[in-house]
């Protein structure tokens, strides 16, 4: 019990007694002159029916009081108290001590762990940003102006509807792709073709995707 609640009950208890005390008071008073009209109550009477009421009032209040171990008057099994107790008890009729916040640490883990952005699982997906020399050394004088997003492993490059939809696959795969790597060289295209695939990764969200970009000091190989 806090030392607030101690001293609010004793301040109940003090008070009790004195409500006792008034209360008998008048109703001796109030007995005699109903009963004995022409006869003068004696002060030691009045002042020990007073004492004797305010004492029945103070102890009543005060196993109220401190009746018990929980909240309010009487703690939990007492007269005004808080809360009733509806989980197990002991044999002595004490609440079992429960988990220690186990259910309350449970969801917060679950909740850090929707939140915790997608790192260390599935794959890293390297794309290659290639501009028009490697393109030209690969393909020509008619290469394909729209392929220029090449992924690690695959010889060919491919459009940036087709690399959506390769990012789309791979982020509904079991496990789901965690981060992706942009390889842009210094040949590399900083216009139109760049900032579609930046704009595209913004919209997935790091909460899904861990993007990084690397930028070598050399051309395309």
């Amino acid at each position: 019990m806090s030392p607030v609640q101690l001293v609010m009950n004793w301040l109940a208890v003090l008070g009790a007694f004195i409500a006792g005390g008034w209360f008998t008071g008048w109703l001796w008073h109030y007995i005699a002159a109903r009963w004995h009209k022409d006869q003068k109550v004696p002060p030691w009477a009045a002042w020990t029916a007073r004492t004797f009421g305010g004492t029945l009032f103070a102890l009543i209040v005060y196993l109220i009081a401190f009746g018990g171990g929980g909240p309010g008057f009487g703690g939990a099994g007492g007269w005004f108290s808080g809360s009733p107790t509806y989980g197990p008890t002991t044999a002595d009729g004490k609440e079992k001590p429960k988990a220690a916040g186990k259910t309350k640490d449970r969801d917060e883990k679950d909740e850090r762990e929707k939140k915790k952005p997608a790192t260390g699982s599935g794959d890293t997906l390297q794309i290659e940003l290639l501009g028009d020399a490697p393109l030209r050394r690969m393909f020509g004088e008619k290469f394909d102006h729209a392929r220029r997003y090449r992924v690690k492993g695959s010889p060919d490059p491919i459009t940036m509807s087709e690399l959506k939809t390769l990012i789309r696959e791979k982020l509904e795969a079991d496990p789901p792709l965690a981060a992706m790597e942009l390889v842009v060289y210094k040949d590399s295209p900083s216009g139109p073709p760049l900032k579609e695939l930046l704009a595209h990764l913004r919209d997935i969200g790091a909460e899904r995707l861990r993007v990084t970009t690397v930028e070598p000091d050399k051309n395309a190989p």
